[in-house]
């Protein structure tokens, strides 16, 4: 979007710069034209000049020669002057006209203004000095148009370019006013109709942001009602314990430990719910990297899963071994959740299987075959294939989230051995 302004501003700015160029050359073109019409006469007769002068026969050239320009013609040799034609009555000034037209063809004298014609010869230069008022006021008159042009032109051309930015702006304008609304009433999308360009490529990022920042709300409304259902149940409980408590448990002691005990593992299970709440939004502290090869982390990682997991086989396939760059920490998280996952469906005598490969990590689960329509749906929160199994239907949940935080991803894998969940690396 703003590169769109930007380009445009630059463009007018070129366009300006180009403009006045061609004016000043053309402008340039008209004066040298002006200026070499003019002097070619001068020169024509001052080559004659060049033939036929002889200071010792001067006397004898006929006057018609100086008479085919009105000029003022000087003869420059060894740093000395010779006017041997004055018809514009101005030779007493020959120092003060070589001064001013030393640098300039065209120079003012007392106001008035005066072309300087010279031709080299072998006997010194032959300088003719014609009157040029007619001259420069041509050219100010040339320059005026030009410049007349060069305002017409930038003025179209900033006009375009006001026109583009206006319409631009407006575009932009109407996209907050939609935002605005879409913000207040969380429905809708922005308009793409007769956008074009960059701005229709903005609009189609922020109807895709839109949506799924909406879809994002929805997923925490579903997550905030799932939650509040999980947590209503164990508190249920323990609400009921304590009655029971208060009813007969201070008389009957069997009841009152029964009450208590069972108290104490619903407090266990909802702080285990609670810390896989606070799991799901757990930054990465992405400033800790750790380097390693994928063989030296399973090794440790392995030796430590076998303290936690004494009676479980634990095997390892690595058909590759690739140097890991990761967050301290983060890749155990994960692997700890499939780890777990697989320990609870698979029967007791099957291993738990660690797969590597170049790109990704995965735990084989010889459980009950999870079915295609099921592959997505496991990652939703508090989503169980088998609710009776202990838990709450959020371990997949938290792993994926905890994995997509650092640019991996989680995904499940369904072959003839069983159910495959994969780590996969950036």
């Amino acid at each position: 979007m703003y590169s769109k302004l930007r380009a445009n501003f630059w463009m007018t700015v070129i366009s300006l710069i180009a403009s006045l160029i061609v004016v000043l050359l053309a402008y340039a073109t008209v004066y040298r034209v002006v200026i070499v019409s003019t002097s070619r006469n001068a020169l024509i007769a001052l080559k004659q000049i060049d033939r036929v002068y002889n200071e010792k026969i001067l006397q004898t050239i006929p006057p018609k020669m100086f008479n085919r320009i009105p000029a003022t013609v000087i003869i420059l040799r060894n740093d000395e002057y010779k006017v041997i034609q004055d018809a514009l009555g101005i030779g007493e000034q020959v120092e003060k006209i070589l001064v001013l037209s030393a640098e300039k063809k065209i120079f003012d004298l007392n106001g008035e203004y005066f072309l300087k014609t010279q031709l080299k010869t072998t006997r010194g230069i032959i300088v003719a000095i014609q009157p040029a008022n007619h001259i420069v006021e041509l050219l100010k008159r040339t320059a005026g148009l030009f410049f007349i042009v060069w305002l017409i032109g930038a003025g179209v051309i900033l006009f375009f370019s006001f026109l583009f930015s206006s319409r631009f702006i407006k575009s932009i304008g109407s996209i907050i006013k939609r935002a605005e609304k879409i913000s207040r009433e969380m429905e809708g999308l922005l308009p793409e109709e007769g956008l074009s360009g960059e701005m229709l490529e903005l609009t189609k990022s922020l109807n895709k942001m839109i949506l799924r920042l909406r879809n994002a709300l929805e997923d925490e409304k579903a997550f905030s009602v799932s939650a509040a259902h999980e947590l209503k149940t164990p508190l249920a409980n323990i609400i009921g314990y304590v009655g029971m408590l208060r009813r007969w448990g201070l008389q009957h002691e069997d009841i009152a430990y029964e009450s208590l005990e069972r108290i104490e593992r619903t407090a266990i299970e909802l702080n285990d719910l609670v810390s896989k709440f606070l799991n799901l939004n757990e930054p990465i502290d992405l400033s800790k990297m750790l380097e390693i090869q994928a063989s030296d982390f399973l090794n440790d990682y392995i030796d430590e899963l076998k303290g936690r997991l004494p009676n479980r086989k634990i095997e390892v396939d690595c058909k590759a071994d690739p140097f890991l760059k990761i967050p301290d920490g983060l890749l155990e998280n994960i692997l700890n959740i499939l780890v777990d996952n697989a320990n609870k469906f698979s029967p007791e005598n099957l291993p738990i299987r660690i797969v590597v490969e170049n790109n990704k990590i995965g735990v084989m689960s010889y459980g009950p075959k999870i079915l295609e329509e099921y592959k997505e749906k496991i990652f939703e929160p508090f989503f169980r294939l088998d609710k009776e199994k202990k838990g709450h239907g959020l371990g997949l949940t938290i792993a994926r989230r905890l994995a997509r935080k650092a640019g991996w991803d989680v995904y499940l894998d369904i072959s003839k051995e069983g159910n495959i969940f994969w780590i996969k690396f950036n």
